[in-house]
């Protein structure tokens, strides 16, 4: 039998298989890392999301959350205190029992919400101060005022003692503030009064016109609207450690009545035991809704104010407690 050789294939044949090996190979290669391109791409876009996500969560949580509890606390003082006192009061606690409450479990279950805890005590305490000052400032008068009574027409010789319940009060024609037979009373603060009349009448005085610095020792003054011709409009001082501007240390009304005395003697005159203090305005009601008005707008500046202040506490907070965000960066 004779035997065939195997003759080697042609180096032509050679040729094609490599080239077609290594085109291969290439496009294999290409693939793989085009696929792994796109994985790190995904991987990449996932990570941004997930930072926008965490940025945001950080922002509600130190921001604005606390934010919303320094505005429910500044408002519940300034716009229901005065009808609500205890369910204000309550209400208060709450807020500081729950924030502490968080702090609390952070220990367990909410560990990203520390620093938010912290920042609602925080602003619970700014809210408290911030409406106390403005229900002080515009607000503590007015609501005192508003729940009393409107009397018109009455004379200044009518005795005060029949008007006791008086908020507002509008003098008969030819009423007014008698600026040349007032008194100031130096402690401190400079307390003053004028006798409200007609014709300067030496009947007993029922009324007096009141301030704080706003006079000289004697026969001038100028306190609100006292020495405008044509005003006979009047809001009553409730009594109160300081219902009138300027007035501090001890009550207002004890000054004032010091500052009567010596009108009595300066001037010969004599007051009723029950006489009411007032304040002299041209135009009572459209003062009580520019309190309101003035309470709105400092109200409203007081929210802006925090917004940055509850940022700045944020960033301060989130310096002492890491964890704002969902993965503690």
């Amino acid at each position: 039998v004779a035997r065939r050789s195997c003759s080697p294939p042609p180096k032509s044949l050679i040729c094609i298989v490599l080239v077609l090996t290594q085109t291969m190979s290439s496009e294999s290669l290409s693939e793989w890392a085009s696929d792994v391109e796109s994985v790190s791409g995904s991987v990449q876009s996932q990570k941004e999301e997930n930072s926008d996500s965490n940025y945001w969560y950080g922002i509600f949580t130190a921001v604005v959350v606390p934010w919303i509890a320094f505005a429910a606390s500044s408002g519940l003082l300034v716009f229901a205190f005065h009808l609500r006192p205890i369910l204000v009061c309550v209400t208060l606690a709450l807020f500081l029992f729950v924030a502490a409450f968080v702090i609390y479990l952070e220990q367990t279950v909410f560990r990203t919400w520390k620093s938010t805890g912290f920042l609602v005590i925080f602003a619970v305490c700014c809210g408290v101060a911030g409406g106390t000052l403005l229900y002080g400032t515009y607000l503590k008068q007015v609501n005192s005022i508003s729940s009393l009574r409107r009397y018109d027409n009455v004379l200044p010789s009518e005795p005060a003692a029949g008007r006791q319940d008086a908020g507002k009060i509008f003098f008969a024609h030819g009423s007014r503030a008698d600026v040349f037979r007032s008194v100031g009373f130096k402690d401190k603060d400079t307390y003053c009064v004028a006798p409200i009349s007609v014709d300067n009448d030496d009947s007993v005085v029922q009324y007096w016109a009141v301030g704080v610095n706003c006079c000289r020792a004697r026969e001038d003054m100028w306190c609100d609207d006292v020495g405008s011709p044509g005003v006979r409009g009047a809001l009553r001082v409730p009594q109160g450690p300081r219902f009138v501007a300027g007035a501090t240390g001890q009550l207002a009304q004890d000054n004032f009545r010091k500052a009567i005395a010596l009108a009595e003697i300066e001037y010969g005159l004599q007051s009723a035991d029950d006489a009411l203090f007032v304040t002299w305005h041209r135009n009572p009601d459209r003062l009580e809704s520019d309190l309101w008005r003035f309470a709105m707008g400092a109200w409203t500046v007081e929210l802006a104010v925090y917004a940055l202040v509850a940022y700045v506490a944020a960033v301060f907070f989130n310096q002492c407690y890491k964890g704002l965000a969902p993965d503690g960066k």
